[in-house]
């Protein structure tokens, strides 16, 4: 009897993530409002009711896309973190990572359905705030704030400095790629951007 209800949970947590990822697909592809919870049941494809077992609607499931691949994102950036290496490496590793996740082209087009859809609907915004932006200065900012009290850097403000860091590296390139005027931003200047960031950073907090 417990075999099968277990064979029964993989299997539901299966679909749930085919849902996910066909919703994923749609959401960026065509943005929130051109996305219907019956297109996303035909291309999964699931019934409806087995799409309403497991998100009881279109808010919902776009909630659970976010937050997914918002933790993947958040998983990879954390990776970095654990590597064993110099703090300048570190550092541009944690650069380096940042700007690949937000120039991806879904990554891209998940900013510009929250610019378009977040007056409209300020909840989607928050969730995209908390599990991405918000995360990522905290996750950034203990780290920060280790290097203070191990005597590294002097950074009486980490959350301040993570977010400083972070915008460093997103600079024009992101916002350019976001309004379509660069579709890809090429390695060398990546390196460049990444190396004057942490730079910067790094002679910025020179303990005194």
């Amino acid at each position: 009897m417990t075999e099968g209800c277990e064979k029964k949970q993989t299997r539901s947590e299966a679909k749930r993530e085919r849902i996910l990822e066909v919703a994923g697909e749609m959401f960026v592809a065509q943005g929130y409002n051109g996305v219907t919870m019956e297109a996303i049941a035909e291309a999964a494809p699931v019934s409806k009711p087995t799409l309403y077992n497991h998100f009881t609607d279109k808010g919902a499931l776009f909630f659970a896309v976010m937050e997914e691949r918002s933790q993947k994102m958040f998983r990879t950036f954390q990776e970095n973190l654990e590597v064993e290496r110099s703090l300048e490496d570190t550092l541009k590793g944690i650069g380096h990572t940042f700007l690949d996740i937000i120039l991806k082209p879904e990554t891209l087009a998940m900013f510009r359905i929250m610019i378009g859809e977040g007056v409209k609907y300020p909840e989607l915004g928050q969730l995209f705030y908390e599990v991405g932006p918000k995360r990522t200065v905290g996750l950034l900012a203990d780290y920060f704030k280790k290097l203070d009290s191990d005597g590294q850097l002097n950074v009486p403000n980490p959350e301040m400095s993570a977010n400083f860091f972070l915008n460093m590296i997103k600079g024009y390139p992101h916002m350019q790629c976001l309004m379509g005027l660069k579709k890809k931003v090429p390695q060398d200047e990546r390196d460049y951007l990444v190396n004057y960031a942490v730079s910067i950073f790094l002679n910025g907090h020179k303990k005194p």
